[in-house]
């Protein structure tokens, strides 16, 4: 199984893209939706070993340690409780850091749009006349 289809099934399982919901009301359109969690995919699978396997534990995590602070599911909670348990899951140490990560990746797949290398090819790495960094897209080629 490939590094993206782990991370992806990771991030189906811990739910997170409902807490994005309701977090950020722009990721509720479907294209921005797709981008964001294509994003975080991406960028999970792009970790090194040990990190990808942390991380990827954790999001497995969200759900159980949502249950713990809310005794609520996560999969059937409405938007209120889903802002009141992210913001208690952003105190348990690893699944909090997760959390936040995995919600900053989000907006900023989501709402700047496709990578740079999707609308615009670049070279793998920034020129003199193009200092962009590599992304995880770059790294890909």
């Amino acid at each position: 199984m490939s590094r993206l289809a782990r991370a992806a099934r990771a991030l189906r399982a811990g739910g997170l893209e409902r807490v994005w919901a309701a977090r950020y009301p722009p990721l509720r359109e479907p294209d921005a939706a797709e981008a964001a969690r294509t994003h975080v995919v991406g960028s999970v699978a792009a970790l090194s070993p040990p990190y990808r396997g942390a991380f990827t534990l954790a999001l497995r995590m969200v759900p159980l340690c949502f249950r713990l602070v809310t005794g609520r599911r996560l999969a059937g909670a409405p938007a209120q409780v889903l802002l009141v348990g992210a913001t208690r899951l952003e105190r348990v140490p690893l699944v909090g850091t997760v959390v936040r990560a995995s919600g900053t990746l989000a907006c900023y797949g989501g709402l700047d749009g496709l990578p740079t290398a999707a609308r615009d090819p670049l070279p793998a790495a920034g020129t003199p006349d193009d200092p962009r960094e590599r992304t995880w897209t770059d790294a890909a080629r």
